[in-house]
């Protein structure tokens, strides 16, 4: 049984890059991890070093969710469709109740599996949610109960780098291109931001955070996947 969790943010800014962690974790991959981060960082004057804790977090996010859920993550497959996908005003709305640190709404649930059901399309996680270990088992939960397949991978958000420069990243350098056909869900204008903004035109799909995912969203992401 866990006794605490091991609770890190990695901001994409190196200047602005912090770690936070406490306690011990019944995981060994993790506290394998905990102990190479620690390896990795010195002090000087009392300040972290963190271009090395940001380099370590940027390589070990996935493990860390692998770590934390075992073999329990999707299977990669090249030829699916990749849904990326956002957290919050996606997966919850602004009815929902935000005193709680994290929540989905069913209803926005229901249509990502209506996504994944009618295209087989495989996620990928893009949001901050991906540095904590506590929202990653939260939505495995909440997955799992909606019986929606688990993400496969998931971006590195940064600070300093757009979301739709992230995505592109991830498409062009870890996955080398050979994404076939995608969609990202957010509730963030990311057709209006980034250097590389070009590469969504016909594979986005704007979430109004009022709703989250509705039934309407989730059908103009399977007509992109369909394609």
């Amino acid at each position: 049984m866990l006794k605490k969790y091991i609770i890190f943010a990695c901001a994409a800014s190196i200047s602005l890059s912090s770690l936070v962690f406490a306690g011990d974790m019944a995981f060994g991959p993790v506290r394998d991890l905990k102990t190479r981060l620690m390896n990795l960082t010195s002090l000087h004057n009392g300040i972290l070093k963190v271009e090395k804790i940001y380099h370590f977090c940027q390589s070990n996010v996935y493990s860390l969710s692998s770590s934390v859920f075992g073999n329990d993550l999707g299977d990669k497959n090249q030829d699916r469709p990749t849904i990326f996908l956002n957290f919050n005003g996606v997966l919850n709305n602004n009815n929902s109740d935000l005193s709680v640190l994290y929540i989905v709404e069913p209803e926005n649930l229901q249509n990502v599996k209506y996504i994944v059901d009618a295209t087989n399309g495989e996620i990928v996680l893009c949001t901050t949610c991906v540095y904590s270990p506590e929202c990653l088992k939260f939505l495995k939960s909440s997955f799992n109960k909606h019986e929606i397949p688990l993400w496969i991978d998931t971006t590195l958000p940064k600070r300093d780098v757009d979301k739709a420069d992230e995505i592109s990243d991830f498409i062009n350098e870890k996955r080398e291109g050979k994404i076939k056909n995608f969609v990202i869900i957010d509730d963030l204008e990311l057709e209006k931001f980034g250097e590389n903004r070009d590469f969504m035109d016909g594979h986005f799909v704007y979430v109004n955070r009022a709703f989250g995912l509705t039934k309407k969203d989730a059908m103009k992401a399977i007509d992109i996947l369909n394609k």
